[in-house]
């Protein structure tokens, strides 16, 4: 029997990717990720499950990532593999075209995400508590203790309530969590 189209692979992915499977989200994130890619296909006259290989992925993965960032490439590679898993397991095709080994190699190297917060060490803290002490009114020094101590921020402390704070001998416990109107 002749590989299926890409269309019809489609068509039963979605099926099978509805939920309680994948949440309504996902799920049609995915569809949406594997229409994108059916239409590049088809702009390059690729129809068929079969014609999707290592080289295709390669060029599609180039392609994307000159439009969009490393993470989203990614994002959109992660329903293909998935199609073609369910695919095989399904033996709706043959073989599973993301089982090559190079297919690791177009995973792209996403950036880390650089920290916005930064960190006392000890020495610092017990500083900057001393320089509170030293030139702030009693009622802020404990709040810039608790700030300094806790590392929350300025919004958090403010909307902390009694129900959100456990102090247990000489450690305290703080529980953060968004407040209404927050």
């Amino acid at each position: 029997a002749p590989a299926p189209l890409l269309s019809e692979l489609a068509a039963k992915f979605a099926e099978h990717i509805q939920p309680p499977r994948k949440s309504k989200k996902t799920a049609g994130s995915y569809q949406d990720r594997v229409a994108a890619f059916i239409e590049w296909c088809e702009a390059r006259n690729v129809t068929r499950s079969d014609q999707v290989d290592f080289k295709l992925m390669a060029l599609f993965v180039k392609d994307r990532s000159t439009k969009v960032k490393a993470r989203t490439v990614n994002r959109d590679v992660v329903p293909l593999r998935t199609m073609f898993r369910f695919a095989r397991r399904e033996r709706l095709v043959q073989t599973n075209p993301f089982l090559d080994p190079d297919f690791a190699e177009l995973k792209l190297k996403e950036p880390q995400p650089r920290s916005n917060a930064i960190t006392l060490s000890p020495t610092e803290v017990a500083r900057v508590i001393a320089a509170a002490k030293a030139s702030i009114a009693p009622p802020y020094t404990a709040l810039i203790r608790l700030l300094a101590g806790s590392g929350l921020r300025m919004d958090e402390a403010r909307n902390l309530d009694e129900t959100d704070i456990e102090i247990e001998g000489e450690r305290g416990f703080v529980t953060v969590a968004a407040k209404k109107d927050w």
